[in-house]
């Protein structure tokens, strides 16, 4: 199973908050909204009520979410998966590492890092921000290089204990972007446990790529006994329910289609194991 997180942001607070899940099973796409989105209602305009304990099965991605990917069609399609560092496409791969960043609008996705075989935690993203850092701080990503190890050094301007990333541990000359906002706490956990074996370092930079794409950093941690991804932090509940309250609303069309694909799926799998 592959998860990424849908977050928004929230224009009076600038608090990004995640509002939904999307897990991957192999053949299909389960939809969810999380406790986040009752801090956040007005971001996720609801028709009924009884939509939030409800997962939605799509046969293929959402279109909510299926706009965050770019078209294969496009001719840039193969350098936008070149400037992910993927050999081939894969729509959860895609939206975890991209963030599914849209300029028209503050929703973005991120990844539910797995722990690997070998017990580590690993993932993969682009650093944040690095447009607002400046001129300076683009200069210095650009001179940055695979393999480079970047340095987390906490924001203390940051109501959000944000971590910037350094080419030097004393965090002198330009910032080369941030760790994306919503990692910070996990960071800070495997930083507390597991110290300067929490690792940042440079897989790629994308000369051609929009500054939102130029700096491809992988963090790896060893993955400590007990660990859970986002624990603790409520946003990232799902509210999916086993037993979800029923929509009455014969108006409400997309929980007739969302019925009609739940009962397909039911039929599809009661057909697979019958043959």
């Amino acid at each position: 199973m592959k998860t990424v997180f849908v977050s928004s942001l929230c224009y009076d607070t600038d608090e990004r908050v995640v509002v939904a899940r999307l897990d991957f099973d192999g053949t299909w796409y389960h939809y969810s909204y999380t406790r986040g989105v009752l801090r956040a209602m007005y971001l996720l305009p609801f028709d009924c009520k009884a939509k939030v304990q409800h997962v939605q099965y799509w046969p293929e991605l959402p279109p909510r979410i299926a706009v965050r990917r770019m078209r294969k069609s496009r001719s840039e399609y193969p350098r936008f998966l070149a400037w992910m560092g993927l050999d081939a496409p894969d729509a959860m791969a895609e939206l975890g590492i991209s963030g599914g960043i849209k300029a028209t609008d503050s929703f973005q996705t991120m990844p539910l890092p797995e722990r690997t075989p070998e017990g580590q935690y690993v993932t993969d993203f682009f650093t944040r921000g690095l447009w607002q850092a400046g001129l300076p701080s683009v200069d210095a990503a650009r001179r940055l290089a695979t393999g480079d190890r970047l340095w987390l050094i906490k924001d203390p301007l940051s109501p959000w204990c944000s971590y910037k990333l350094f080419a030097d541990p004393d965090g002198r000359g330009p910032y080369v972007g941030y760790l994306p906002r919503l990692f910070a706490t996990d960071i800070a956990r495997l930083l507390d446990r597991c110290g300067s074996a929490v690792e940042v370092r440079v897989r790629q930079v994308n000369q051609d790529a929009p500054t939102v794409m130029m700096v491809l950093c992988r963090l790896t941690s060893p993955w400590p006994d007990g660990f859970l991804p986002f624990d603790g932090q409520d946003d990232f509940v799902s509210l999916a329910s086993p037993d979800p309250v029923e929509c009455t609303d014969e108006g409400c069309i997309e929980c007739a289609f969302h019925r009609q694909q739940a009962a397909y799926k039911r039929g599809h799998e009661e057909t697979a194991i019958s043959a």
